[in-house]
Protein backbone atom coordinates (compact mmCIF):
# COMPACT_ATOMS: atom_id res chain seq x y z
CA UNK A 1 0.00 0.00 0.00
CA UNK A 2 2.65 2.32 1.23
CA UNK A 3 4.31 2.11 -2.52
CA UNK A 4 1.43 2.95 -4.52
CA UNK A 5 1.16 5.86 -1.96
CA UNK A 6 4.62 7.10 -2.61
CA UNK A 7 3.50 6.25 -6.63
CA UNK A 8 0.54 8.77 -6.76
CA UNK A 9 2.18 11.33 -4.44
CA UNK A 10 4.93 11.45 -7.30
CA UNK A 11 2.54 11.68 -10.12
CA UNK A 12 0.68 14.55 -7.96
CA UNK A 13 3.30 16.87 -7.20
CA UNK A 14 4.01 18.09 -10.63
CA UNK A 15 0.68 18.61 -12.12
CA UNK A 16 0.39 20.91 -8.31
CA UNK A 17 3.14 22.83 -8.95
CA UNK A 18 2.30 23.78 -12.29
CA UNK A 19 -1.19 25.07 -11.22
CA UNK A 20 0.60 27.34 -8.47
CA UNK A 21 2.69 29.07 -11.48
CA UNK A 22 1.22 32.18 -12.48
CA UNK A 23 0.15 32.99 -16.28
CA UNK A 24 1.27 36.69 -17.78
CA UNK A 25 -1.84 38.33 -19.10
CA UNK A 26 -1.32 40.04 -21.95
CA UNK A 27 -3.99 43.07 -22.73
CA UNK A 28 -4.10 44.56 -25.88
CA UNK A 29 -4.06 48.31 -25.50
CA UNK A 30 -6.25 48.82 -28.94
CA UNK A 31 -10.00 48.32 -28.32
CA UNK A 32 -11.25 45.60 -31.18
CA UNK A 33 -13.29 47.38 -33.91
CA UNK A 34 -16.39 46.21 -35.43
CA UNK A 35 -16.56 46.50 -39.19
CA UNK A 36 -19.85 47.17 -40.38
CA UNK A 37 -21.71 45.21 -42.35
CA UNK A 38 -22.13 46.52 -46.10
CA UNK A 39 -24.93 45.25 -46.66
CA UNK A 40 -27.45 46.97 -48.74
CA UNK A 41 -30.79 47.60 -46.88
CA UNK A 42 -33.90 48.15 -49.52
CA UNK A 43 -34.99 51.37 -49.23
CA UNK A 44 -38.62 50.56 -49.17
CA UNK A 45 -38.26 47.79 -46.05
CA UNK A 46 -39.59 48.67 -43.39
CA UNK A 47 -37.31 48.39 -39.98
CA UNK A 48 -37.99 47.88 -36.59
CA UNK A 49 -34.60 49.52 -35.16
CA UNK A 50 -32.67 52.15 -37.01
CA UNK A 51 -29.77 54.39 -35.79
CA UNK A 52 -31.77 57.22 -34.94
CA UNK A 53 -35.86 56.47 -34.59
CA UNK A 54 -38.57 58.46 -35.62
CA UNK A 55 -39.61 61.26 -33.22
CA UNK A 56 -43.09 62.93 -32.79
CA UNK A 57 -42.50 66.92 -33.64
CA UNK A 58 -41.58 68.02 -30.03
CA UNK A 59 -40.66 64.99 -28.58
CA UNK A 60 -42.50 62.42 -25.70
CA UNK A 61 -44.23 65.47 -24.02
CA UNK A 62 -45.58 66.78 -26.96
CA UNK A 63 -47.12 63.49 -27.72
CA UNK A 64 -48.73 62.86 -24.40
CA UNK A 65 -49.91 66.55 -25.19
CA UNK A 66 -51.30 66.05 -28.32
CA UNK A 67 -52.84 62.50 -27.08
CA UNK A 68 -54.29 64.11 -24.50
CA UNK A 69 -56.41 66.94 -26.66
CA UNK A 70 -57.09 65.02 -29.21
CA UNK A 71 -58.06 61.49 -27.84
CA UNK A 72 -62.14 61.79 -27.33
CA UNK A 73 -63.77 59.13 -24.96
CA UNK A 74 -66.62 57.99 -27.70
CA UNK A 75 -69.85 58.54 -24.96
CA UNK A 76 -71.44 55.21 -25.83
CA UNK A 77 -67.86 53.22 -24.56
CA UNK A 78 -68.17 55.41 -21.55
CA UNK A 79 -71.72 54.89 -21.06
CA UNK A 80 -70.94 50.39 -21.05
CA UNK A 81 -68.12 51.29 -18.85
CA UNK A 82 -65.72 49.93 -21.63
CA UNK A 83 -62.05 50.72 -20.45
CA UNK A 84 -58.57 49.76 -21.31
CA UNK A 85 -55.47 49.98 -23.66
CA UNK A 86 -55.51 50.11 -27.52
CA UNK A 87 -51.86 48.94 -29.07
CA UNK A 88 -51.64 50.69 -32.35
CA UNK A 89 -48.84 49.85 -34.73
CA UNK A 90 -47.78 52.59 -37.51
CA UNK A 91 -45.25 53.16 -40.09
CA UNK A 92 -42.88 56.08 -39.93
CA UNK A 93 -42.61 56.94 -43.81
CA UNK A 94 -39.34 58.30 -44.77
CA UNK A 95 -41.33 61.95 -45.48
CA UNK A 96 -42.40 61.23 -42.04
CA UNK A 97 -45.95 60.41 -42.91
CA UNK A 98 -47.88 57.63 -40.65
CA UNK A 99 -48.82 54.77 -43.01
CA UNK A 100 -50.31 51.38 -42.57
CA UNK A 101 -52.07 52.51 -39.26
CA UNK A 102 -53.81 48.98 -37.50
CA UNK A 103 -54.31 47.82 -33.93
CA UNK A 104 -52.27 44.68 -32.59
CA UNK A 105 -54.49 44.74 -29.35
CA UNK A 106 -57.50 46.39 -28.65
CA UNK A 107 -60.03 46.92 -25.61
CA UNK A 108 -63.44 48.00 -27.19
CA UNK A 109 -63.92 48.49 -31.00
CA UNK A 110 -65.15 52.37 -30.15
CA UNK A 111 -61.89 52.75 -28.32
CA UNK A 112 -59.91 51.36 -31.56
CA UNK A 113 -61.29 53.16 -33.69
CA UNK A 114 -60.83 56.40 -31.41
CA UNK A 115 -57.44 55.87 -31.10
CA UNK A 116 -56.99 55.13 -34.58
CA UNK A 117 -58.14 58.47 -35.39
CA UNK A 118 -55.94 60.59 -32.84
CA UNK A 119 -53.06 58.88 -35.05
CA UNK A 120 -54.33 59.54 -38.31
CA UNK A 121 -54.94 63.38 -37.59
CA UNK A 122 -51.04 63.07 -36.05
CA UNK A 123 -48.74 65.73 -37.68
CA UNK A 124 -45.26 64.70 -39.74
CA UNK A 125 -42.96 62.71 -37.54
CA UNK A 126 -39.25 63.52 -37.84
CA UNK A 127 -38.34 60.11 -40.01
CA UNK A 128 -36.37 57.68 -38.36
CA UNK A 129 -32.82 57.68 -40.57
CA UNK A 130 -30.25 54.49 -40.59
CA UNK A 131 -26.79 55.10 -42.15
CA UNK A 132 -27.81 58.90 -42.49
CA UNK A 133 -30.74 57.89 -44.96
CA UNK A 134 -34.11 58.35 -43.83
CA UNK A 135 -35.97 55.05 -43.49
CA UNK A 136 -39.37 53.68 -43.32
CA UNK A 137 -39.88 52.43 -39.35
CA UNK A 138 -42.66 50.66 -37.79
CA UNK A 139 -43.91 51.96 -34.25
CA UNK A 140 -46.40 50.86 -31.62
CA UNK A 141 -48.01 53.12 -29.53
CA UNK A 142 -50.57 52.35 -26.20
CA UNK A 143 -53.36 54.69 -26.05
CA UNK A 144 -55.32 53.91 -22.76
CA UNK A 145 -58.84 54.22 -21.75
CA UNK A 146 -60.12 55.01 -18.43
CA UNK A 147 -63.25 55.72 -17.67
CA UNK A 148 -63.99 58.80 -15.19
CA UNK A 149 -66.27 57.84 -12.01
Amino acid sequence: MLPRTIVLLALLVPLLSRAQEEVPIVMDPTPPTIEPRDEAIDPDAVLRVVEHMPQFPGGMDSLRAYMARTVQYPAEAQAVGASGRVFLEFVVERDGALSNIKVIRGAHPLLNEEAIRAVRRMPRWKPGTHRGQPRRVVQTLPVTFVVQR
